[in-house]
């Protein structure tokens, strides 16, 4: 990241050109270049780490390249050496941890590019791009005004935090992108409904919604607490039966399209979805594996969602929509939503700092309508207001991206990222002749097995094996590897002395 990548320079021009062309009044243009700026920011996050992230994105990984295979069959540990526990969704072995759905994307795009991290991630990046999209179609309904629009667009497509979601570095990466991407296409697709009423938009709310749910859970419904509660504050809506019939139809869209696959593992996987499914309740109920925050952390999470500069503005975006007279529905289900959001995860014991950012599109909107509202205002005092209030975009656009965090994440001095390297590039060049079913390698670092099963077909374990299961996996015919000790410490006496064992001669970090 020493200097500009000519992908960086070719983003950075679509950035310029899409505000030019804004200027000048040419909005479609504007736009085209903008997700096109976006595809690239998105594509140069994908390929700054040629390695897989530790949570969750190298689990996410390995399980979507066995699904290449076997798209039916979430298995983690493809081939089990030793025995394991079910509910341990770490080092187990089939793994109905989360949702199919991005996992399939996942599996898709490297059934077609390949296996490699930038295959695995690029799901992401048309997702992130296309959330873009959607970002610009939901304000201008909701405003009716293009620079409301192009702004909420322009700064959510340089967020930091959705790109780092893309690039894998935050947790839980890839399938928070998916989960966000598809509850924004149920809004944008409401939102359709709400200007045509017909019931091709109430069929495809029904089944981005629906799709949200098979990437996470039962949160990918939001977009019906906003339909739902505007209905019942609109005298108009809540005489109307039309309105629950709408409303039910989209629903029930939504639950055809999750439904089959959780009757599917039930019978396949009985005992490893009961306890997922037992998992998955526990969030609501405790705090679980260590994830405990006070109530505000949510908002204290809005810095890094958004930075704390711009929270004024939202909070002003939120009074200013209030106080809109047009499109009164959208109005309502956009702050409904993104209230419910708020107030559900706050409620909710475990806190993962991801959990809010599915509604952060309609933040960044709130924080277009303060910007408009100011560019308006300045237009009434110069009519030449729009040069600094153009220049003030770009440096709202620089806060948002916040190039010093990726580059501080990167920097040739961070110790774990050369690490991550190092030992990567050691995973990548093992001989393919030890590869097969029959292969065992231990003493990889912490958890770092998952990403070496992702580049080799072997059964790889954390740390060394203990001398009963050496013998007994030699017995059944394994082929048993180690990595040699790290630093100066020596591998013990009862690895050395086995001879069918062989010692790799690449060190780890």
């Amino acid at each position: 990241m020493e200097t500009a990548s000519p992908m960086i320079i070719l983003t950075a021009a679509l950035y310029l050109g899409a505000l030019a062309f804004f200027v000048k009044g040419k909005h479609q243009w504007s736009l085209l270049l903008l997700l096109a700026a976006s595809f690239f920011a998105r594509f140069e996050m994908a390929s700054l780490d040629p390695y897989l992230h530790n949570w969750d994105e190298r689990f996410h990984a390995l399980v979507s390249k066995h699904m290449t295979e076997t798209p039916f069959r979430p298995v983690l540990f493809k081939h089990p050496a030793l025995p394991y526990d079910h509910t341990l969704w770490c080092c187990n072995h089939v793994w109905v941890h989360k949702q199919p759905l991005f996992l399939w994307q996942m599996a898709l795009s490297m059934k077609i590019f390949g296996v490699n991290e930038i295959a695995m991630r690029l799901p992401s990046v048309v997702m992130g791009m296309l959330m873009v999209f959607f970002t610009y179609k939901i304000a201008w309904r909701v405003s009716r005004n293009t620079k409301t629009a192009f702004i909420a667009s322009f700064l959510f497509s340089l967020s930091w935090y959705q790109l780092e979601l893309t690039s894998g570095l935050i947790s839980l990466d890839h399938n928070d992108i998916a989960f966000a991407f598809y509850i924004l296409g149920s809004i944008w697709a409401y939102s359709h409904y709400l200007e045509k009423r017909n019931w091709k938009w109430i069929l495809i709310t029904g089944l981005f919604s629906g799709a949200a749910v098979l990437c996470k859970w039962l949160v990918g419904w939001l977009v019906f607490s906003g339909w739902g509660i505007s209905v019942l504050l609109d005298p108009s809506q809540r005489r109307s039966v039309y309105s629950y019939l709408h409303m039910l139809y989209a629903f029930f869209v939504s639950i055809a399209v999750f439904l089959p696959w959780q009757l599917y593992i039930i019978k396949a996987f009985p005992k490893e979805s009961a306890w997922e499914y037992q998992y998955n309740n526990r969030h609501l109920f405790e705090v679980l594996e260590g994830h405990f925050h006070e109530w505000w952390f949510y908002f204290s999470m809005m810095r890094l969602h958004y930075g704390k500069f711009f929270i004024p503005f939202m909070a002003a975006g939120i009074l200013l929509m209030a106080l809109q007279k047009a499109e009164r529905t959208l109005r309502l289900s956009l702050l409904i939503s993104f209230a419910v959001a708020y107030l559900f995860f706050t409620i909710v014991p475990t806190k993962l700092q991801s959990f809010t950012f599915i509604v952060a599109p309609i933040g960044f909107i709130l924080i277009a309508y303060s910007f408009n509202w100011i560019w308006e205002k300045a237009r009434g005092f110069s009519r030449y207001a729009a040069y600094p209030a153009m220049a003030l975009l770009v440096f709202l656009g620089l806060y948002c991206l916040k190039p010093w965090n990726i580059y501080n994440e990167r920097k040739p001095a961070n110790w774990e990222r050369e690490a991550k390297l190092h030992n990567t590039a050691v995973f990548k060049n093992l001989p393919d002749s030890i590869q097969g079913k029959n292969t065992v390698i231990m003493n990889c670092p912490e958890l770092q097995n998952i990403e070496l099963m992702f580049y080799k077909e072997v059964t790889a374990y954390t740390g060394l094996l203990e001398a009963h299961h050496l013998d007994s996996l030699h017995q059944a015919g394994y082929r048993i590897w180690t990595f040699p000790a790290y630093g100066n410490e020596q591998l013990p006496e009862f690895v050395t002395k086995r001879k069918f064992l062989r010692i790799l001669p690449a060190q780890l970090k």
